[in-house]
């Protein structure tokens, strides 16, 4: 190297750019970390406050909820209202002492105001409440006003939460434009420290891209660029020797950017799909079909564990033959490569099973499976399922290929998970609702019809004994069978709300639901059951709508057909089910249900049933025949 090339100038001038490079660079990371650390702690500060409020006003609704009595002697609702608005000490959801502030927003501060105001009415007003009617009006308006003014203040917060999600996203915003402006700073000081000068290199370089290796690289220049120079001359020669390998290197690089491309596209397809579907069958084929591709595999499946035994259970496939799809339908825990995959939670790769056919089942080897690789499908650190890749060829897996398969079964377990998570919240949304309407219906039925039914029983008793005094003895007996008809009315109707009444549990075994239904129905009424032994395992709303079309077909028989024999059926065929009712009493015309459809509500009733648990009702009768109503439904 030249003497000038160490002059004094040069270091400074070198040592004076990285200096400011380095301080730019560090003040920038620095003023990045103090503002997102200051945000995250503001906006951590601001949801815990509001989340604290929200568990306290969910206390209060639940708190109101109460009955009257026990209302008024409740001694946390006017310190929860104060303590919302003036702040104190108080205890979260997870059993932790917070300090909760003073409200400072003004409107919500008026509604719990409002709130504490009426709370204060009804506690004067209750005491009196049963007395005057003023002051049970008043009670009644006072409770009325807390409730909803607590459900305003509810929402009020919910706004304000969702007011802290548009900050937060303007933080990020804020630190994306921050980094895009360091970055284009840090381009600047690129350009004028170091494109600048190598622009001075670009008809040598351009000559050398053109393929021109014979010319002599001759450039003027002191100090690193002298080096450059030097540099370039010596890769001139080198690659006058080696332009034929570095065609190579650069096909190979370019196949191997280009399969990463794919494979990384693949796992972001995934990924995508797996947010934007709430069905599990479009997510789990989606990445059964993105794997395949990356892989170039033809053939492929994915066994989900069952949530109910520790067993493996096909959910989707792509070209796996029929075969294997009958053999391997349901997988042991250990049985062949999938569940063994599922027992150790670890990847297996049989490039070729002609070499390894100890683990594989022999119907694949039937098939002609020659490779095979099953990824275990975690969650939290446990197995759910297996992702099994086939190929009719022995091959060879690279690690890149083994390592985007497990991505891709943990992005399947993710979401798996999370619409599992899913389903349960909104069954569990539904049934309560479910089991609100029930208790509304059952009210009404017991204050309302049943009432008027049981009036209309006793006067229907006192005509009969009217007309049997006055000697009309035809009209007696007609009388005495209505009122025993009402009777039995009113029987059935608080059955029918005790059913109500009885919240079911989450899944049931169908064939102890029909004889518990049986048992019940066949102490007045003999009925022979027919119930195949394989268990019949349903949720809870497809199982009472099944026992209460049972248990219509089977009254149908009792009061209508005057039958002296009836069955109740139950059969499964695989995946079918089928459900029938059998007497051999006098039979009716179906096609005449139409035009009498009022004396046949229950048969309707019946066919709503079925169209709502997806199947077909078949009623085969004739007027001296008997009826047979069958059910046919898949699980």
């Amino acid at each position: 190297m030249s003497p000038s090339s160490t002059s004094p100038e040069n270091i400074f001038s070198s040592t004076s750019v990285r200096l400011r490079v380095g301080l730019l660079m560090a003040a920038s990371v620095v003023l990045l970390f103090i503002v997102v650390a200051s945000v995250t702690i503001y906006l951590s500060e601001i949801v815990t406050q509001d989340n604290l409020r929200v568990q306290h006003l969910d206390h209060l609704q639940r708190e109101l909820a109460q009955p009257d009595a026990r209302l008024v002697a409740s001694t946390t609702i006017a310190t929860t209202l104060r303590t919302l608005m003036d702040g104190g000490v108080v205890v979260s959801a997870q059993g932790t002492v917070e300090q909760l502030r003073g409200m400072d927003d003004a409107t919500l501060r008026e509604m719990l105001e409002k709130s504490l105001a009426a709370w204060q009415e009804f506690v004067d007003a209750y005491p009196n409440a049963q007395t005057y009617p003023d002051a049970h009006q008043r009670a009644l308006t006072a409770r009325w006003t807390m409730h909803t003014t607590i459900a305003e203040a509810q929402r009020y917060v919910a706004a304000r939460q969702a007011d802290g999600v548009g900050m937060v996203r303007g933080m990020y915003a804020a630190l994306f434009l921050s980094s895009l402006v360091f970055l284009l700073l840090g381009l600047w000081l690129l350009q004028q420290n170091i494109v600048a000068p190598v622009e001075q290199l670009q008809l040598v370089a351009q000559r050398i891209a053109s393929g021109d290796l014979d010319t002599p690289v001759a450039l003027s220049g002191q100090g690193e660029f002298l080096d450059l120079s030097r540099s370039f001359e010596t890769m001139r020669r080198e690659l006058h020797r080696s332009r034929e390998q570095m065609h190579r290197w650069t096909q190979d690089l370019q196949d191997h950017v280009a399969r990463r491309t794919q494979q990384l596209s693949a796992l972001s397809e995934v990924i995508a799909t797996a947010s934007r579907s709430l069905e599990l069958d479009t997510v789990l084929r989606s990445a059964l079909e993105q794997s395949l591709g990356v892989i170039d595999s033809p053939i492929g499946a994915i066994w989900l564990v069952a949530e109910d035994t520790p067993e493996l259970r096909l959910a989707v496939s792509h070209n796996l033959p029929p075969a294997i799809q009958n053999e391997s339908r349901v997988l042991a825990m250990g049985e062949g490569v999938t569940g063994r995959a599922a027992q150790t939670g670890e990847i297996i790769a049989l490039e070729d099973v002609s070499q390894h056919a100890g683990p594989i089942k022999a119907v694949a080897i039937r098939e002609g499976i020659r490779s095979i690789v099953a990824v275990p499908i975690r969650s939290r650190e446990r197995v759910i399922g297996v992702l099994d890749v086939m190929s009719r060829q022995p091959r060879t897996f690279s690690p890149e290929e083994l390592a985007l398969l497990t991505s891709i079964g943990q992005q399947i377990g993710i979401a798996v998970e999370s619409l599992r998570l899913m389903q349960a919240v909104r069954q569990q949304t539904q049934q309560m609702a479910a089991w609100r309407e029930r208790e509304r219906i059952g009210i009404e039925l017991h204050d309302g019809i049943l009432q008027t039914i049981s009036y209309l029983y006793l006067q229907t008793d006192q005509f009969a004994i009217q007309a049997k005094r006055a000697g009309w003895t035809d009209l007696s007996n007609k009388l005495q069978t209505q009122r025993d008809l009402l009777g039995e009315l009113a029987r059935e109707i608080r059955r029918f709300i005790a059913d109500l009444r009885e919240l079911p549990a989450r899944t049931c075994l169908l064939q102890n639901a029909l004889r518990e239904m049986l048992t019940t129905l066949g102490n007045d009424h003999p009925i022979h059951a027919q119930l195949d032994d394989t268990p019949i395992e349903l949720d809870e709303e497809r199982c009472e709508h099944l026992v209460r079309l049972a248990r219509e077909a089977l009254l149908n028989a009792v009061r209508h057909s005057q039958a002296h024999h009836i069955t109740l059926g139950l059969a499964r065929a695989q995946h079918q089910v089928t459900l029938w009712v059998q007497d051999d009493g006098c039979g009716f015309d179906p096609a005449q249900l139409p035009n009498e459809m009022h004396e046949h509500f229950g048969l309707s009733i019946m066919q709503a049933r079925a169209v709502r648990l997806g199947g077909h009702l078949k009623i085969d009768s004739a007027p001296g025949r008997g009826t047979r109503v069958e059910l046919v439904f898949t699980l």
